[in-house]
């Protein structure tokens, strides 16, 4: 959707109510508007998400917003109450978008006991209160009120951080919480944010202190509940209203703003009635504009009524036009001026409100700055919206392409203590940051109309177990999602992978995704396991063979007697950690274990013809015999033993016989030192027994290993430690099951009772302790033995030490205290044991399957394979993302494996925007964790803290995680290119989503080019050439796809390019329906009632 943002200079913003309270408003004279241009286009452009370049297409591509987002209302105070226009004779006067620097309409609040008065905008166009703050030390700040909390006895702390970007400025500060007074109402216990940092022109220049949002609180930044809510909550006003009345007046004679009512004298006629069409802004539906007898026909278009500025913004080429149509020259300020003496002659401009016409005069949207100083009100600006965040960000000029093929849950933001008294979101979450995520994702699926399990819903908990669970991963189908262990799926004979937030965009907006074909890696594993061995030391047997990054650019295949006899949620396992193994997804054919497991579940096809189809179709999902693989890895099963990790990479693993090993016996200068840094944070000497290692906690749960198979594991452990044995005093045991009908079913067959009478502590669903993104988390130096599939620094806490292990391992060290060889637990046990496992209770899951399978809700927000040639520029659009030539300042960096919890701590991740993280780059490098001062980190260094380009010496840079942060935050820091000898192939793809180059050398010229960074001096690097240059002229050539390559140089969007060929994506959509109609996800509703059309050509379709 397009947004032109709009408001009356004589607006009513609500209808009336029984009692009301004015406050008075002040006006600055709109001659300012010549004084800094700039910095008033600079603030609207930022706050609403806008590109202030003219567009080469009106679809332009989405573009992240710092504060606001069109959502769905959360919280309805204020839903169902129209938006009053005022009329004068079917005139109105028009000004929208706010803006700083021109007409201001301020007014004086107070804050505190006693009163401390502050000049502040009141702004519908946002929904947060910030004044200056007494610890502020911006120049800005001295030439304003501050806020003093000593001086007032009802202050009370908050602290939360707070911080908006406004492109070259910024406000940051804390939230803190007093009195609120507005004329004669007071309202107690607001929030409002403390602005310690004033950076930009806009607030130097402005005459108000701060600003008083009067937009609804979905976009209040960490959804702070803004003070007209809080007038309503506390039964302030009889009636949920405000209105504004600015006059034209020199000196705005007569401005006010009334809560809960209007005043009748400042207008005739009647009043309009406008439905909100978003309740984010005061959002309306705008259907045409026309000049003169012109008229231009919009669809899709909103319009936010916007009491902070005196601009009618719109698209540049709407713009554009209109400026030609009236004469209108552009001045050296930027401004278009008119000759005064020709207004009278202009032609009237008429818009179109949700039916309704609004006719404007010249005198309405021609400005007079001073004498004979004549200007225009329309901006050009080009705004498209950018909905969504960690989980989910899209461009609502888009609608969702097939909302019924996407399923969403919260898992990882929240801590998972009971909920026997949840009641929403905005209560359970204690943490600002993960509330505004959670409401974030609520409000989105709303608007989007996708299938949502959220915390109420009994099918709630890992996303990656409860879509195989629900029966929506099926074999054959390709699976993603926004987080790299979606691998997990690639058990069922699913081609799936993890992506980064841009690619997921993608997909909501084409159900496509632009693909090259991996390589093929199969990994053979034959033999017999020994007693206590699961599939979890399987899989870090592998990866300690083949190294994280043995499958770089792979998809496995695991193949052998081993896999054939697992289970499926045993072969889920191992699938899941094929990213750690450096490979882009895993998968194993599928079989009758997995019909098996499918059959009946409530999103796979129903017993029957349906089903018969399905399963035959399954059969041919294998490798042909002969078939040739580019890498293949034989392994034998009797060399698997119970393995545990010592260091930080999951291919640091040895038998829980080993020792820890000794980095001087390693040649390898990169990973000689890479092993000493992992030994110093693990706090580990060369040599130790690895069954001599204590721990402080473990953790039983994630996608890896937190199905009911990995529970009934561990309490047989538990069980064979004996009847009275107790997790030790001084360890802490936690399980967490992987989702709540996994939680329901484990209680149902006893294994709750058997890990509480141990000390265990028996959590709600969700990710917990295995990323600490939530308050589960370590303390600095505790040591943890944990069932996930990290042990990356920082990765359950920050200095936090992580073993990883299987659940029957983590039982052991639970009931030991320490590492411990599982074995010891099951040689030697009495008939009395064996007999009380054998007797353990276990129930058919199908049991716990019985909610209702629904079609996907209706959407409340919005109405209503590349081609082997390369794209001609014009036929897409050309954002921000061109990438030419770069030449500068490299920062060198000698580390392997840098992952991208290195390069992002996941605090970090909690947040709704993809600016404003370049402090969070690196973090744990350049800050000491005891004091948070800066270390002697090569970041923080002069020249390299201005570095455009990383060079690193160890391979495989940017493993782990799919999190989009990591490029986001090096280019927030300034770097466009990272140099290195090999890439996770997940950062890959998203650093050259955001514009960025990851250049691949050898790892002799990445060592040459190090050392040219420690001299400081500058590299070149040439995408159009594809080479590297150094100062002394020698060259470097390096390779790049050429599709991302052309898509850099030209900056072409993929989803511009990819909606190109939306009639072959429909037509393969009815196709693949007409054969398969169980693919249809949540729109394929099961209830024995649907008939299975057969279809006149049975040949396969191209998957």
């Amino acid at each position: 959707m397009k947004v032109f943002s709009l408001v009356p200079l004589a607006l009513l913003s609500l209808v009336s109510a029984k009692g009301t309270y004015r406050l008075k408003l002040h006006k600055e004279s709109s001659s300012s508007l010549l004084a800094n241009p700039s910095a008033t286009l600079e603030f609207l452009a930022n706050k609403y998400g806008a590109v202030q370049k003219p567009s080469i297409s009106r679809n332009l591509a989405p573009v992240a917003r710092e504060e606001g987002y069109f959502y769905t209302q959360g919280q309805q105070i204020l839903g169902g109450h129209p938006v009053p226009i005022e009329t004068r004779n079917c005139r109105l006067t028009v000004c929208p978008c706010e803006d700083y620097m021109d007409a201001q309409y301020y007014a004086t609040i107070s804050l505190g006991s006693p009163p401390q008065d502050f000049k502040v905008v009141l702004d519908t166009g946002s929904a947060n209160l910030w004044v200056p703050s007494s610890k502020c030390t911006s120049i800005a700040c001295y030439l304003h009120t501050k806020y003093e909390a000593s001086q007032s006895p009802t202050y009370k702390e908050n602290g939360t951080a707070f911080e908006i970007q406004y492109g070259s400025g910024s406000m940051k500060g804390f939230v803190s919480n007093d009195i609120l007074q507005m004329g004669d109402i007071k309202i107690q216990e607001q929030d409002f944010t403390e602005a310690t940092e004033m950076s930009g022109l806009a607030f130097l220049f402005s005459k108000f202190d701060g600003i008083l949002g009067l937009a609804y609180e979905t976009i209040s930044v960490l959804h702070t509940t803004p003070p007209f809510y809080h007038m309503v909550n506390q039964k302030l006003l009889d009636e949920a209203v405000f209105s504004f009345y600015m006059s034209k007046s020199s000196n705005g004679d007569n401005s006010e703003v009334i809560f809960g009512g209007y005043n009748p004298k400042h207008f005739t006629g009647s009043l309009t009635y406008i439905p909100v069409a978003k309740k984010g802004y005061w959002e309306v539906e705008m259907n045409s504009l026309s000049l003169g007898t012109d008229r231009l026909e919009l669809d899709n278009t909103g319009a936010a009524i916007d009491t902070g500025t005196s601009l009618i913004v719109m698209p540049t080429d709407v713009c554009d036009m209109i400026h030609a149509q009236i004469g209108a020259e552009k001045s050296w300020t930027g401004q278009y001026m008119v000759d005064c003496s020709a207004i009278s002659k202009l032609p009237p401009i008429t818009i179109n409100f949700h039916g309704t016409d609004f006719t404007l005069g010249a005198e309405d949207y021609i400005m007079q700055l001073s004498g004979d100083s004549c200007m225009s009100s329309f901006q050009g600006m080009d705004i498209t919206l950018n909905d969504g965040r960690s989980l989910m960000i899209i461009d609502t000029n888009k609608k969702m392409a097939a909302p019924s093929y996407t399923l969403t849950a919260a898992d990882g933001v929240f801590r998972t203590l009971s909920r026997k008294n949840f009641t929403s979101i905005k209560t359970f979450v204690d943490e600002p940051e993960s509330r505004a995520q959670c409401l974030t994702l609520e409000d989105n699926v709303k608007e989007f109309g996708i299938t949502y399990f959220g915390m109420d819903d009994r099918r709630q908990g890992i996303v990656h177990i409860i879509g195989p669970e629900q029966g929506f991963t099926l074999p054959g189908i390709t699976c993603v999602c926004g987080d790299s262990h979606t691998s997990t799926h690639g058990a069922f004979g699913a081609l799936a992978f993890g992506i980064g937030t841009s690619e997921v965009e993608h997909v909501m907006a084409t159900q496509t995704l632009l693909q090259r074909k991996g390589k093929n890696m199969r990994i053979n594993v034959n033999g017999q396991l020994s007693e206590g061995i699961s599939s979890k030391d399987v899989i870090l047997h592998i990866i300690g063979v083949i190294g994280t990054a043995g499958g770089t650019g792979s998809v496995i295949e695991y193949a052998g007697s081993v896999f054939r006899n697992f289970s499926m949620e045993a072969r889920m396992s191992v699938c899941n950690m094929s990213i750690e193994a450096g490979a882009r997804a895993g998968m194993i054919a599928p079989d009758e274990v997995t019909f098996a497991y499918l059959k009946g579940r409530p999103l796979a096809p129903p017993e029957g013809e349906a089903w018969d189809r399905a399963v035959e179709y399954w059969r041919t999902l294998k490798t042909d015999e002969g078939a040739s693989f580019d890498v293949e890895i034989n392994i034998r099963a009797e060399d698997i033993a119970p393995t545990v990790s010592w260091g930080t990479s999951p291919q640091d693993v040895v038998p829980i016989t080993g020792i820890v090993p000794d980095p001087n016996k390693v040649t390898d200068p990169t990973k000689r030192d890479s092993i000493k840094r992992s030994l110093t944070y693990m706090g580990l000497t060369p040599g130790t027994r690895m069954e001599d290692i204590k721990v402080d906690k473990v953790f039983l749960g994630s996608c890896t290993n937190g199905r009911v198979e990995d529970l009934r594991s561990a309490a047989k452990v538990i069980l064979a430690a004996g009847a009275d044995a107790k997790v030790p005093e001084g360890v802490v045991a936690m399980v967490v099951p992987g989702s709540t009908l996994v939680r329901q079913q484990a209680e149902a067959e006893g294994l709750s009772a058997v890990f509480i009478r141990a000390g265990w502590d028996w959590r709600e669903a969700g990710c917990s302790m295995c990323l600490g993104m939530n308050p589960d988390q370590l303390s600095p130096k505790e040591r943890c033995a944990s069932t996930s599939n990290r042990n990356f620094e920082g990765r359950q806490g920050a200095g936090g030490r992580t073993h990883l292990l299987s659940p029957a391992m983590a039982a052991a060290a639970a009931m030991t205290g320490k590492l411990t060889d599982v074995r010891k637990f099951m040689s030697g046990k009495d008939t009395n044991y064996t007999s009380t496992i054998a007797s353990m209770k276990q129930i058919n899951p199908l049991e716990f399957l019985t909610d209702k399978v629904l079609p996907p809700p209706a959407p409340e927000g919005w109405k209503g394979s590349p081609s082997d040639t390369l794209p001609k520029v014009e036929e897409s659009q050309a954002g921000s993302r061109t990438f030419t030539v770069l030449k500068g300042i490299a920062a060198p960096l000698s580390i392997e494996n840098v992952d991208t919890d290195m390069i992002i701590p996941k605090q970090f991740l909690k947040t709704i925007k993809r600016t404003g993280l370049k402090d969070a780059l690196f973090y744990a490098l350049r800050k000491d964790p005891a004091t948070e001062a800066d270390t002697d980190f090569i970041l923080n260094r002069e020249p390299y803290n201005k570095a455009c380009i990383l060079v690193c010496t160890g391979a495989n840079f940017g493993c782990g995680s799919s999190r989009e942060h990591a490029p986001w935050s090096l280019k927030d820091f300034g770097i466009q290119c990272i140099i290195a000898p090999s890439f996770a192939e997940i950062f890959r793809t998203n650093t050259m989503q955001n514009g960025m180059l990851p250049c691949a050398l050898s790892r002799e010229e990445c060592n040459i080019l190090f050392q040219d960074a420690m001299a400081c001096k500058e590299i070149e690097v040439d995408l159009e050439k594809q080479e590297v240059r150094r100062e002394n002229g020698e060259v470097m050539k390096f390779a790049v796809d050429s599709f991302r390559r052309h898509c850099l140089l030209n900056g072409l969007d993929d989803i511009g390019l990819t909606l190109q060929k939306s009639d072959a994506i429909d037509a393969f959509e009815q196709r693949r329906s007409a054969e398969w109609p169980w693919l249809d996800g949540f729109a394929y509703i099961k209830e024995g009632k649907v008939k299975v059309p057969k279809t006149a050509n049975e040949s396969k379709l191209d998957w």
